[in-house]
């Protein structure tokens, strides 16, 4: 699951773009799992750059700063539905969680290869 969140992180990094999106509505919903949290829904609309008029939503948590403006900087992935989000929305936790099994996993072959480059002990 890490791993697949965190080729997602590197979507965005590699290919979004940034952009002024307009807030079309915001309210309070509650979200859906095991630990039910009150988060904020904003839904917004903005322009590709190809000219493609997108409205699309992301939710936030409750302390994320409210916009008062009525813009908000959103990063897309062009031509993709779905596929955009507040600007510094991101989940580096699972980009954490994927670094760290990769090093145990690099840990645990090295361990491996040690082992299994030894010599053979005789026994008498």
């Amino acid at each position: 699951m890490s791993g697949f969140y965190s080729l997602n992180e590197l979507r965005y990094a590699v290919f979004a773009k940034t952009v002024d999106a307009a807030v079309t509505g915001m309210r309070e919903t509650m979200s859906t799992g095991r630990r039910r949290q009150s988060r904020i829904a904003v839904e917004y609309q903005f322009t590709e750059s190809g000219g493609a008029t997108r409205s699309e939503r992301d939710e936030v948590s409750t302390d994320w700063p409210i916009p008062t403006t009525g813009t908000v900087a959103v990063q897309y992935i062009p031509g993709v539905e779905k596929a955009s989000r507040l600007k510094g929305h991101w989940s580096w936790v699972a980009v954490y969680t994927f670094m760290g099994c990769v090093a145990w996993l690099g840990f645990l072959f090295y361990k491996l290869s040690r082992e299994a480059n030894e010599p053979i002990r005789r026994r008498k």
